[in-house]
């Protein structure tokens, strides 16, 4: 059996469909414009903040490594 959480396993699980179907109408009315989801500081903050969890491993090590 795989190691995941059992609770994420179950939000991605019932919000997963709900999420994709939002991003497919949200492109869907601004022709596929990406950048759209990024004219807010708030949004750009959002956006920022999920890169740098998802990377943060590779930051640190990049860090490390330059000083």
């Amino acid at each position: 059996m795989i190691n995941v959480p059992f609770t994420p396993m179950i939000l991605g699980i019932i919000l997963g469909p709900k999420i994709e179907n939002n991003l497919r109408v949200g492109l869907t009315k601004t022709g596929g414009n990406w950048m759209s989801f990024a004219n807010r500081p708030i949004s750009i903050s959002y956006i920022i903040l999920i890169f740098l969890v998802f990377f943060r491993g590779n930051i640190v090590k990049l860090v490390k490594k330059l000083f």
